[in-house]
């Protein structure tokens, strides 16, 4: 196999990767969407929880990577 048709098939093998890790990232956000619905979280609350991107943080800081919380009453509230 040439150089060439290695890189082409390290290339298709990463695209491959990430379509995978895509599809699982989407499933899991569907999974939290259904079970926010389920304990009566309305629809469009829901849609805008599971749409909004955790947040990184290189530090040990749990709440910099925990997402929105939301409060006994189903309410969004801070980090």
């Amino acid at each position: 196999m040439s150089a060439e048709q290695d890189n082409e098939d390290a290339y298709g093998k990463e695209l491959a990767a990430i379509s995978r890790h895509q599809s699982e990232a989407t499933n899991a956000r569907f999974t939290v969407f259904q079970a926010l619905v389920a304990v009566g979280i309305g629809h469009e609350q829901a849609g805008e929880i599971t749409a909004e991107p955790f947040a990184t943080s290189s530090s040990n800081d749990q709440s910099a990577t925990m997402g929105p919380r939301l409060s006994a009453a189903g309410e969004r509230g801070t980090n």
